[in-house]
């Protein structure tokens, strides 16, 4: 009997031997903290999800079930895209953000959000069907106006306000991070000051963010339309964040200092204002931006191709040669997907402001 108590605990000291220590120990990169301090060589372990250590220390009394070799890169914490687009309905996985290192994207900007008649329905579902990377919602102003049947006006009876406050702090109790605003798209574009800063003010009362795309990224109104989203987070005093900061039908790199120093004047102003930009030379929207402010709306613009059609040609020839030209439009959608304005146009044998 002894005998067998012996090999028994023999074997099972032998079978604990051979479990690692740890799941996943990567080794001889340089990491970066995320907290802004200089990097530093080392090695980081991880085991049931969680960094157990990280930094310069023996690896000879130790071992892991995954080892990753990474010397000459670096070690990081995942990025946060903080202007993402995605159904995780549909792309759970989103693959193309986990090969970049992104393990967190944000999803209902520019005023259009998912989920919004129900949100905890479909963070419900979203969580069931499993996602790569972490999800941050954002509710959606437009949004939230279509559903509370808010005219397209800019002065709304103060009850429509009422009950788009009452949706948005529905959904923020629910998980949503904050408001996004998209003041350049209808029909957030109706929106006046009253109606921002209350709303603002209920993403404040929450510990929210308010995330907004301006009025206008154009080159002669970006100053006013930078001020504007900033006075109205100074207003309601919210942590506030400018979409994908850039200046349309400018060539002058001293434009984006002036505005820059906007941005830094609210912040010694009190402000808590942040923004991020895009890492490419391009914009991803729709061609509706090159349109005017008069034929903006499908009656407008049936009402400008009967009165004002030769106005309206030199307004959109003139809009998307500042935008570097028909050969550099391209569209998304179908049935012109991958084309540019300019090979349409060639196609149609129409000039590229016909349509």
């Amino acid at each position: 009997m002894n005998k067998l108590v012996t090999l028994f605990f023999l074997i099972l000291f032998a079978i604990s031997c051979s479990q690692p220590d740890y799941d996943l120990l990567i080794k001889n990169g340089m990491i970066y903290d995320g907290s802004g301090t200089v990097p530093a060589e080392g090695h980081v372990l991880v085991h049931d999800g969680v960094i157990v250590q990280a930094g310069n220390f023996d690896l000879t009394t130790l071992t892991a079930s995954i080892t990753i070799d990474a010397e000459g890169h670096v070690i990081s914490p995942g990025f946060i895209d903080s202007h993402s687009r995605g159904e995780p309905l549909e792309t759970p996985r989103f693959d193309n953000f986990l090969s970049m290192g992104v393990t967190t994207i944000t999803l209902g900007l520019v005023g259009t959000s998912p989920g919004a008649e129900d949100l905890a329905s479909w963070m419900s579902s979203v969580d069931e069907k499993g996602t790569g990377p972490n999800i941050i919602h954002f509710t959606g102003h437009s949004t939230i106006r279509e559903l509370t049947g808010i005219p397209r006006q800019e002065d709304v009876d103060a009850s429509y306000i009422d009950a788009m406050r009452e949706q948005l702090q529905d959904a923020m109790d629910e998980g949503s991070f904050g408001l996004s605003l998209g003041l350049e798209f209808e029909p957030g574009s109706f929106a006046g000051r009253d109606e921002l800063v209350d709303l603002a003010s209920a993403v404040a009362d929450r510990g929210g963010i308010l995330m907004g795309h301006v009025r206008s990224e154009d080159d002669d109104r970006i100053d006013d339309s930078v001020i504007e989203l900033m006075e109205i987070g100074l207003e309601a005093d919210v942590q506030t964040h400018i979409s994908h900061l850039k200046i349309v039908f400018a060539d002058d790199p001293q434009r984006a200092e002036d505005v820059l120093e906007l941005i830094e004047e609210a912040r010694q102003s009190g402000l808590r204002v942040t923004s991020d930009l895009y890492p490419y030379i391009a914009s991803f929207t729709t061609i509706g931006l090159v349109f005017p402010d008069w034929a903006n709306t499908q009656e407008e613009f049936d009402e400008a191709i009967e009165t004002r059609r030769d106005e309206l040609s030199d307004y959109l020839r003139n809009r998307i040669e500042q935008r570097n030209g028909p050969e550099a439009t391209l569209f998304g959608p179908e049935p012109w997907t991958g084309l540019t304005r300019a090979e349409v146009a060639d196609e149609l044998d129409n000039p590229f402001e016909e349509g």
